[in-house]
């Protein structure tokens, strides 16, 4: 496995994206959701088994639960940016935005790299979301094929 410090990991975005290996996406799925605990780990593990990552709450963050049963948590105003949700509810729906992300080949994984939240994530096999170029992810395949599609520039659904 190849760890990659975080100008490492935008350099590897770059490259792709002159490859022409992006990807525009929407997520379709509506998700299940509550308010993390202050003090609660989140680990994220893939449909395959591997852990992605981890994340220590503050209480703030939103937690959310794909469809296949991936758990991760994220904060209230990328939460509120990404999806509809009435408070009180358990279930929240993708708002439609746009990701812009890669197609990592196979041959430049596995990989390990600063998560935006902290710690460390792991791709195996997968995208990395360049939305943010101080704030890359990955997203398995996996779990990119459940839970988005791809799209044009507007969101439309190809």
């Amino acid at each position: 496995m190849k760890t990659l410090n975080a100008t490492e990991v935008k350099n590897l975005v770059n490259n792709l994206i002159n490859e022409g290996r992006t990807v525009l996406a929407v997520k379709v799925t509506a998700v299940n959701v509550r308010v993390a605990t202050a003090g609660e780990l989140i680990e994220t593990f893939l449909k395959n088994g591997e852990k992605e990552t981890e994340h220590l709450c503050s209480g703030s963050e939103m937690v959310v639960v794909n469809p296949d049963g991936e758990v991760y948590a994220m904060p209230r105003n990328e939460f509120d940016m990404r999806y509809s949700y009435e408070e009180g509810s358990d279930v929240a729906y993708p708002l439609g935005k746009v990701r812009h992300l890669v197609d990592v080949p196979a041959s430049l994984l596995p990989i390990i790299f600063p998560a935006p939240w902290g710690g460390d994530m792991v791709l195996s096999d997968g995208l990395l979301n360049y939305d943010d170029m101080d704030g890359i992810y990955c997203i398995g395949r996996d779990e990119f094929n459940t839970t988005h599609r791809l799209c044009d520039e507007n969101g439309k659904v190809l």
